[in-house]
């Protein structure tokens, strides 16, 4: 709880820096990710690969519809861990694209991995193993 906390509360700095802001009904998406990166891949070599290319991927297969952003441990119980915030207007755009047990709706899936195909294929370089948590929020 307090590792959500801790990453809503950077969240909301990080809104406030930048000029935007969350709105009440905004949903939130928090994944803690645990990575095994290939033996010959450094952190920063997945990490440009993920904000360069996985993440502009992922934008587009959205369609506009959801932004992400990397989000590193730095302190508590995932220091040094990875995660990702999704960020989008309203649960209801969530539904849109996800059914009611966190996966991507059948009838969207085609055109997604269709977008995703040489970047998820590429992605075999970097990681090695991956599982993931998540957690879904609204603003209220």
């Amino acid at each position: 709880m307090k590792k959500i906390f801790v990453l809503v509360a950077q969240l909301l700095f990080s809104g406030i820096t930048f000029s935007q802001t969350l709105e009440k009904g905004n949903f939130i998406g928090l994944h803690v990710t645990e990575i095994v990166l290939q033996p010959d891949v450094t952190y920063n070599q997945f990490k440009e690969f993920l904000l360069n290319k996985i993440f502009p991927k992922y934008e587009e297969a959205f369609k506009g519809d959801v932004e992400l952003y990397l989000i590193e441990g730095i302190r508590g119980e995932n220091e040094k861990g990875d995660g990702m915030i999704m960020l989008m207007k309203s649960s209801d755009v969530r539904d849109k694209w996800f059914n009611e047990n966190g996966q991507l709706r059948e009838t969207l899936r085609d055109e997604f991995n269709e977008v995703l195909a040489d970047v998820m294929k590429e992605q075999q370089k970097y990681i090695k193993a991956s599982s993931r948590t998540y957690t879904d929020w609204i603003v209220q």
